[in-house]
């Protein structure tokens, strides 16, 4: 056997995290802050809610940075767009808290500042560790104290967010740790709620004021009054950068179906679907604009591979002859322009749109996606005498 001298180069990567410059510690603090919660509702079965509290500035500033977490999951808005998610994945004893500044999203004079919170209780993620539904976010100085979380907080039960009742395991045919799959019904979703001016006491029945279930206490703390003990999350909020689903692949009962036009119609009272290919496994939040079609029924399934009728992936570029078998989102329309996407980002490399129309047709837009991970910025390089080993830097 003959040897190879192979000259290597130091490899250096790094996940570029980007620290928050905060006025205090409070990773070693307690928190003026309370959790909240939603009186009247089950506290750890499933449930989406939405948080909000109206916030008037002299002028807007030029930080404002607060701390904020929830149990399962949050995503934080201001004035309607999207400012964080979190919190990262932890235990009880070490409850992770996102730190945001909000200041670009901030304007002089009235705003809102908001949060979807879930918790899919028995149905969470195998991973997912959990107490009870409950939101915090605590300002980092003086003047972000403004935005506590308190009682003075308003929330509301979104009914048209769900979980939908499929036993994945079962489907798959094999162990299943992920998430559910999730259904939106147009027909009874807030699609305002962000956006809306919260006013005290609620502008609707829907509305409460928050429930407060004990103050924040950081790791550091003693005697803390809840069960989760906080503390920073190192890592910087993961990636958003818009992208492609896939292009199509096969499609079948389309008005439309080429991959070069903007959008494809699927006729009243009949079904349609559309495979997409995404050429690599992709992990992302997938977004579905439609119009029209109100009683539609939408479901996206996701998978890394398609199957043979044994159920084999066998060649993971084969498409004839295969079929789609993967976890799967659900929405149903309401006649308007709607965005739909699930809360929590999905995997694949083949992604399919099923179809079935009520008495009006339904247009739907190409797929987007939002890809999502951790930054990972390249700070080094990798040479090497023998180029196979290249190979070794692009699977890295």
């Amino acid at each position: 056997m003959s040897s190879r001298l192979i000259s290597l180069a130091l490899v250096v990567l790094s996940t570029g995290v980007c620290q928050v410059s905060t006025r205090q510690n409070w990773a070693q603090s307690r928190w003026k802050a309370q959790w909240i919660d939603c009186p009247d509702a089950p506290q750890r079965d499933a449930g989406v809610f939405h948080f909000r509290k109206a916030v008037s500035l002299a002028e807007q500033p030029k930080n404002f940075i607060v701390h904020v977490s929830a149990d399962n999951h949050f995503i934080l808005y201001v004035n309607g767009s999207r400012a964080g998610i979190g919190p990262a994945a932890s235990d009880l004893a070490h409850w992770r808290y996102e730190t945001l500044d909000l200041a670009p999203l901030l304007r002089q004079g009235s705003n809102t500042i908001g949060a979807t919170v879930w918790n899919f209780g028995t149905s969470a993620p195998v991973a997912q560790m959990t107490s009870q539904v409950g939101f915090i976010l605590q300002g980092d100085g003086e003047l972000e104290q403004v935005a506590n979380t308190d009682p003075s907080w308003q929330v509301e039960v979104e009914k048209g967010h769900s979980i939908l009742p499929v036993n994945f395991m079962a489907v798959l045919e094999n162990y299943y740790a992920g998430p559910p799959g999730e259904l939106i019904d147009a027909r009874t979703y807030d699609w305002e709620w962000s956006a809306a001016k919260a006013s005290q006491g609620g502008d609707s029945e829907k509305w409460k004021n928050a429930r407060g279930i004990g103050a924040g206490a950081a790791r550091g703390s003693t005697d803390s009054p809840t069960i989760w003990s906080l503390v920073p999350d190192p890592l910087p909020q993961m990636e958003m950068t818009r992208t492609s689903a896939g292009r199509v692949v096969s499609s079948s009962g389309l008005t439309v179906a080429n991959s070069s036009e903007p959008s494809f119609t699927v006729a009243p009272n009949s079904t349609a679907s559309v495979l997409f290919d995404a050429g690599a496994l992709t992990t992302a939040y997938p977004e579905l604009r439609v119009n029209g079609g109100s009683g539609s029924r939408v479901r996206i399934s996701y998978s890394e591979a398609l199957v043979d009728d044994r159920k084999q992936k066998g060649n993971r570029s084969e498409v004839a002859g295969r079929h789609m078998l993967g976890v799967y989102d659900e929405f149903i329309t309401d006649g308007g322009h709607r965005t739909f996407g699930p809360l929590i980002w999905r995997t694949w490399r083949f992604l399919q749109i099923d179809v079935t129309t009520g008495d009006q047709p339904l247009t739907i837009e190409p797929p987007a996606a939002w890809f999502t991970a951790y930054p990972f910025h390249e700070q080094g390089s990798f040479a090497a005498s023998d180029p196979e080993l290249a190979k070794i830097w692009e699977v890295g």
